[in-house]
């Protein structure tokens, strides 16, 4: 398909790693008004939270779920059956497994080998596959992986039925032209689609997105003023417009809702957007 007629997808990720911004905890009623406002802006996926971090996490997920928005709803979870099995517990439609990939972040969090990895991508995510649910995998750090094994790694989540496949930059240290050799490196090896998940540490993440969805990625991950961990995710608003405006490239965003949805995320964050 020519890229410019191509729809890119847009998956909201407000909800969780936006909330991760520092200082900022939505209400449970916020959460729901929030999932409302994107939902009506025409995201296709919002990412609704964690289910398994805690009791209220989940019962906000849940209700999230039982909105009958449009969007498809999604839970986060590691590679671990309990917390897989939260978010079916929710109702979500989709769950978002992932594993730490790099040498760094398995030496200092899972204490995984390479090859466990490996055996967690193919297994959970056909534990996903097998309850009925659609399975996004993230090899997390995946800019600072090793290529030919992160490539292995996702050929195992494809093995086991993965349906999207997302390469996270997550500590927000890529630049667009080794983003899109990377993802083109992907999106060579694999048949499912690809999504590009980008941190701002470098005010890049909205030009790595870019860049991915030209190697050949299909799907943003993004949240309302570029909110989240750190310095923040790529912003919907500068992603979707300049998807648009520059490179002639569709998605289902409802733009004439854009600045009244950014300005409901600056009332509830404090976080001022520039006008």
């Amino acid at each position: 398909m020519d890229k410019k007629e191509r729809i890119m997808e847009i998956f909201d990720t407000t909800l969780r790693d936006g909330e991760q911004t520092p200082g900022i905890s939505f209400t449970k009623e916020q959460k729901r008004t929030i999932a409302r406002h994107l939902d009506r802006l025409g995201v296709d996926i919002i990412e609704a939270g964690t289910p398994v971090t805690s009791k209220e996490e989940k019962e906000v997920v849940r209700l999230i779920c039982d909105e009958g928005l449009s969007a498809r709803i999604c839970g986060l979870a590691r590679v671990l059956t309990q917390d897989i099995d939260a978010c079916i517990e929710c109702g979500v439609d989709m769950i978002h497994i992932f594993v730490p990939s790099s040498e760094i972040q398995r030496e200092h969090t899972t204490k995984m080998s390479e090859e466990k990895v490996r055996e967690q991508a193919y297994a959970m995510t056909r534990y996903v596959k097998e309850q009925g649910f659609l399975c996004m995998f993230s090899a997390m750090d995946a800019t600072r992986t090793r290529r030919d094994y992160l490539i292995d790694v996702y050929k195992a989540a494809e093995e086991g039925g993965a349906d999207i496949l997302n390469v996270p930059d997550t500590v927000g240290v890529s630049e667009p032209f080794s983003i899109y050799e990377l993802v083109g490196e992907i999106y060579r090896a694999v048949t499912v689609p690809i999504s590009i998940h980008c941190h701002n540490d470098f005010g890049l993440a909205v030009a790595n997105s870019l860049a991915a969805v030209k190697a050949g990625a299909s799907q943003v991950q993004v949240s309302m003023n570029g909110i989240g961990e750190r310095a923040g995710n790529a912003d919907l608003v500068e992603t979707v417009m300049s998807a648009s405006a520059i490179y002639g490239w569709k998605t289902n965003i409802k733009t004439e809702y854009l600045f009244e949805t950014a300005k409901l995320i600056e009332r509830l964050t404090g976080i001022q957007i520039p006008i």
